[in-house]
């Protein structure tokens, strides 16, 4: 939302006659509040006064608004409101990769559907907006390597002296509106397994 953008209006009654002069003639204005909401002084209406507003950066404002009778002047009662602003998610961050390379060592004769390494992507968004899904997209053409995020860290191994095959794994959003990527590069490490079976 830009600069001008209605959030709410608030209500201030007076007990006062209103057609006995300004008695009963409200004015508002904000005491708490600015740089980043502005309030229509006749209408009350709030509206957002800074454009760029994160809720990654901040997500809550308190608002405290003031209604002053007799027009606003110089002897008018008034009183106050608190008007509490939480801020929606928006899908504006792609998710990221903690690294930009990813290198796992793993036994030539490891198992099929056994865990060789994992890879991790954040999303400072929350929600549906937040939740990313993996792929391969280059790399991987015989299909030997599958994603599963159902598989916890796996224990590290020792290094060892190894080839490697590179693949290329790309974490995706989760949304209707349209898909913002990452990538990064993995390494998948064959060892070679010695003849008694056990690492050293």
């Amino acid at each position: 939302m830009g600069a001008g953008t209605p959030v709410t209006r608030v209500t201030a009654t007076d007990a006062d006659d209103p057609v006995y002069g300004n008695s009963a003639k409200l004015v508002y204005s904000i005491l708490e509040g600015q740089p980043y909401f502005s309030i229509d002084p006749n209408s009350a209406t709030v509206k957002i006064a800074l454009h760029g507003m994160d809720r990654e950066m901040r997500e809550e404002y308190l608002v405290v608004i003031q209604a002053k009778d007799m027009g606003g002047h110089m002897g008018g009662l008034s009183g106050t409101t608190t008007v509490t602003v939480t801020l929606t998610d928006v899908n504006d961050n792609p998710p990221k990769f903690s690294k930009s390379l990813y290198e796992f060592v793993i036994p030539e004769d490891l198992a099929i559907g056994k865990a060789g390494g994992k890879v991790k992507a954040n999303d400072r968004d929350i929600g549906e907006n937040g939740k990313s899904t993996y792929n391969i997209i280059e790399g991987d053409e015989r299909g030997i390597v599958r994603l599963d995020a159902r598989f916890p860290p796996p224990p590290r191994p020792p290094p060892r002296t190894f080839t490697h095959n590179l693949a290329v794994a790309r974490a995706a959003e989760s949304i209707k509106d349209g898909e913002t990527t990452a990538t990064a590069s993995e390494s998948v490490c064959l060892a070679k397994a010695p003849s008694n079976g056990l690492w050293r």
